[in-house]
């Protein structure tokens, strides 16, 4: 029984490597030299930034936004806050930033097509591209001058490369948990959007240092998604209307994580309720459109059919699991304990440490690909976090299927605390 089991469960597992196989030949090119072209002209950028209620948090983006080696003339800060009270206000003023006031908002999308209302036609014109940059990040100085070599490609959207800005500030700042959330960053981008680009396919979008032409955004009809997660619903909405997207890993900002696993976990549940929210509304407009085109979009298989490995993965996994602890107990009972004991190895031992090994396998991957994001740690601060980082993405499972299950809880928007990081330390975005 105990090799039969084995046999199904390898049968199920190999299944699910034939499905991975495209994944994991994408992962090589995040050690691929990108090509980098660098603009002739400069463009008109404009920032954009949600802060509602974020006047603790968010000076050090106003400083590292100050101190940007990119022309002035050229690029334009804008602050989107939700009441005229506001002392973010006052703060923006001290930069010569402009505000707006969107008293209806009731989530970011809701801030961001306010604020494209209240611009003028004229003005919204004389811009070739808009960055979206939340309260709590800061910017590397060079950011704002990559975002115009990037607008040399032949794009639409573009995502460029997150760092963590807690490894900007003290120790303390610092935990395993925001480090295991900062490698999401390069699992996410250099593991999968770099060859996503290179293959011209619709990439994972983030609302952290996302750009999109002015005329994008003039297709789209302002900003006119509402969904707990924006950035998702965006590529979503990339795929039935063909908007092309790509990764830009030269343009990088510095974004804040949760230190604490409660505040984590949080975060992480308002991002896959969005995730249920846009596959709920937009599935079924994909499946319709395929249905009407007789053809597959550039994007939609991998929308489709792209968690499909992980699953066959967990169900291999808990498959075995299941049969092993029921074969243990069957065999504990008849005092067959050698029995019990290979059962136990084969059945339960070896999935879960061939599931642990191909986590931190793609753990390593990441944190080599991230390109010096992770040199402020110590190597026994990046042992814990490659060795931790497996268990921190099976937390996943249980936040995915937790959502499935019904609420009676609206699903809204919601103020997560801040890491109050270097908000004096003007010298740091000088040189950074």
């Amino acid at each position: 029984m105990i090799s039969k089991v084995f046999i199904l469960y390898c049968f199920f597992l190999a299944i699910a490597i034939v499905f991975y196989l495209p994944k994991l030949i994408g992962y090589f090119y995040a050690f691929k030299k990108p090509e980098h072209k660098r603009a002739k002209v400069r463009r008109k950028i404009g920032i954009i930034v949600p802060a509602k209620d974020e006047s603790a948090i968010i000076e050090s983006l106003f400083l590292s936004i100050k101190h940007q080696d990119y022309s002035k003339k050229h690029f334009q800060t804008f602050v989107i806050v939700k009441d005229e009270n506001d002392k973010t206000i006052e703060i923006a003023k001290k930069y010569k930033f402009r505000t707006f006031v969107v008293a209806d908002q009731k989530c970011k999308g809701d801030a961001l097509n306010g604020f494209f209302k209240q611009l003028s036609q004229s003005e919204f014109e004389s811009f070739e591209a808009f960055v979206i940059v939340d309260a709590d990040a800061c910017l590397k100085k060079n950011y704002v001058k990559e975002l115009n070599n990037a607008l040399e490609y032949d794009a639409d959207i573009f995502v460029t490369r997150k760092l963590s800005k807690n490894m900007l500030g003290k120790k303390s700042d610092n935990s395993v948990i925001s480090n295991c959330a900062s490698l999401t960053w390069p699992i996410i981008d250099d593991l999968g959007n770099a060859y996503k680009t290179k293959r011209n396919r619709p990439v994972t979008l983030c609302g952290q240092g996302l750009m999109l032409r002015r005329k994008t955004i003039q297709q789209i009809g302002g900003w006119t998604y509402r969904s707990l997660t924006e950035d998702y619903e965006l590529k979503l909405d990339s795929i039935l209307n063909g908007y092309k997207s790509m990764y830009f890993p030269f343009a990088t900002l510095y974004s804040e994580e949760a230190t604490g696993f409660k505040e984590d976990i949080k975060r992480r549940k308002r991002w896959v309720r969005g995730y249920h929210q846009c596959d709920k509304n937009y599935k079924p407009k994909i499946i319709a459109n395929i249905k009407s085109t007789k053809r597959i979009q550039r994007g939609t298989g991998d929308y489709l059919f792209g968690l499909t490995p992980y699953f066959m993965f967990i169900f291999a996994t808990l498959f075995s699991f299941v049969c092993g602890i029921s074969i243990i107990i069957y065999n504990v009972l008849n005092d067959a304990v050698i029995s019990a004991l290979w059962a136990f190895l084969m059945l339960i031992v070896v999935p879960l440490g061939l599931m642990y090994f191909a986590l931190f396998f793609v753990s390593l991957l990441a944190m080599v690909a991230s390109r010096g994001g992770f040199k402020p740690l110590t190597f026994k601060e990046k042992f814990l976090t490659l060795a931790y980082n497996p268990f921190y993405i099976l937390s996943y499972i249980g936040i995915y299927f937790g959502n499935l299950i019904p609420s009676k809880k609206e699903n809204k928007w919601e103020q997560t605390e801040r890491v109050m990081i270097n908000e004096e330390d003007e010298n740091l975005f000088k040189t950074k």
